[in-house]
């Protein structure tokens, strides 16, 4: 019995022993798992706080980012809305190159009509020059006819005498003649006249007496006559004459130019080819 206890005995010993051993194992494998999780745990911190780090810098670049889109959207806005007023101000601008185009045919056309108008300015103003070379030539030839005119009515009074008489009518001088009225009036009427005070008779007589003379200078070119009377006769510049031939008026006179005998008479009007020398005027 004692030999069972002490087999017993030793059996509960290898059993504790074994316990103790067993437990001995569990316990260092459970401490080295603790120590391996442990550096796995330190590890994976590790990792974490990395991973931490990344995603804090990932967030502040997606930060970052959408900042940058949202300054480039504004930006695209901008260019947008930029992109806008350029195509209108392109389209504006269009428009004005059009206008400006109008502008310039209608400016052509103008600079067209006033170069025809400058050229026929100048053809006017060449033609006035002309005229005016023609009429200072005319007016030199008027002096000159005026200068001569004293000589040449001499002669003209002398050719006149030689030439018959029949053909020269001289202008009458009248000397208190009777108006012509009073002349075809009736006995009655002449008889009150001739008592009329003698101051109305010789009003009425200077009413009467008319100025008349002849030509003694003709000038074809320059369209102008020198007749035998002047400012001692009371012909003033502007005067109008009138030219008969047989009782018949041919031409019609302005008077431009007086000396003290004689005028210079421009020709206004002309029914025949020329006028004469010794043709009459009567104003």
């Amino acid at each position: 019995m004692d030999r069972k206890i002490k087999v017993l005995l030793i059996c509960l010993g290898m059993v504790s022993v074994s316990v103790a051993a067993l437990a001995a194992w569990i316990y260092f494998s459970t401490q080295a798992e603790i120590i391996r999780y442990a550096q796995e745990y330190i590890a994976l911190e590790k990792q974490n706080s990395y991973l931490q780090e990344k995603l804090d810098d990932a967030q502040r670049g997606t930060r970052h980012w959408r900042e940058k889109s949202e300054a480039v959207t504004a930006d695209l806005n901008k260019l947008g809305r930029e992109h806008t007023l350029l195509v209108n101000q392109y389209d504006y601008l269009l428009k004005e190159k059009e206008s400006l185009r109008q502008q310039n045919r209608e400016l052509s056309e103008q600079l067209d009509n006033l170069e025809t108008d400058l050229s026929k300015a100048e053809d006017e103003l060449n033609d006035i020059m002309q005229e005016r070379d023609g009429l200072s030539a005319e007016l030199a030839e008027m002096k000159q006819a005026l200068e001569r005119s004293p000589s040449e009515l001499s002669q003209s009074e002398e050719l006149a005498s030689k030439e018959d008489p029949a053909s020269i009518q001289l202008p009458p001088i009248v000397v208190k003649a009777e108006p012509e009225e009073v002349v075809k009036a009736e006995p009655e009427q002449r008889q009150l006249f001739n008592r009329m005070p003698e101051s109305l008779l010789e009003l009425s007589e200077e009413k009467v007496v008319e100025l008349s003379g002849r030509i003694i200078t003709v000038n074809d070119k320059y369209h102008f006559v020198v007749i035998d009377i002047g400012m001692d006769a009371g012909v003033e510049k502007a005067m109008v004459f009138n030219v008969y031939r047989q009782e018949e008026k041919i031409a019609e006179l302005e008077v431009i130019e007086t000396r003290k005998n004689i005028a210079a008479c421009d020709i206004r009007e002309m029914s025949v080819k020329r006028l004469k020398i010794n043709d009459r005027v009567r104003r």
